[in-house]
């Protein structure tokens, strides 16, 4: 049975958008413009970031653009997604605008950052990830202007940056 046009347009559409958003952050990340450091922080934690990684669900879906950043921002959503991480809508301070991806604007042009395992998992595929894990990371509520500390990625299936593992967040004045 052959497929509809329209189904093929659309899919072909998707995967244009996808993949333009992608080299757009790839450009950025191998120009270096992608990982400018926040005023006084301090390196990543390897052997966290290593823990960290064993534990993230579906890890695939990530694209290491960069091992270790430091972003600040204002927190301007929180969420509790089904996998255990918080999903954390951070609208960056202008040195770091250029972490965020054309795809991030779905998110409100904000940066993604999340904490993992952070609470009961209730996605039957993910609970194992986060099976007697959790890890300590403090998590401030919306308004607060905060520093961050992780990988950058790009989330191959929503097509925006994120920091993921977030390794670190701290309140900042």
């Amino acid at each position: 049975m052959k497929p509809p046009a329209l189904f093929i347009t659309i899919i072909m559409c998707v995967v244009v958008v996808f993949g333009e958003a992608e080299a757009t952050f790839r450009s950025k990340a191998a120009s270096g413009t992608a990982t400018p450091q926040a005023p006084g922080s301090s390196v990543c934690n390897n052997s966290a970031l290593q823990l960290l990684w064993s534990h993230v669900y579906n890890p695939q879906r990530l694209l290491v653009r960069r091992t270790c950043v430091h972003a600040t921002g204002t927190v301007v959503l929180l969420r509790r997604e089904p996998d255990g991480d918080i999903h954390i809508q951070v609208r960056v301070d202008p040195p770091f605008q250029n972490m965020v991806a054309p795809g991030n604007s779905g998110q409100g042009g904000n940066l993604v950052i999340e904490p993992i395992c952070m609470h009961t998992v209730t996605q039957q595929d993910a609970k194992a990830a986060c099976a007697g894990f959790t890890f300590p990371v403090s998590v401030f509520p919306v308004g607060t202007h905060v520093g961050i500390r992780g990988p950058l990625v790009f989330d191959r299936q929503h097509g925006w940056s994120e920091i993921h593992p977030v390794e670190k967040m701290v309140r900042l004045p």
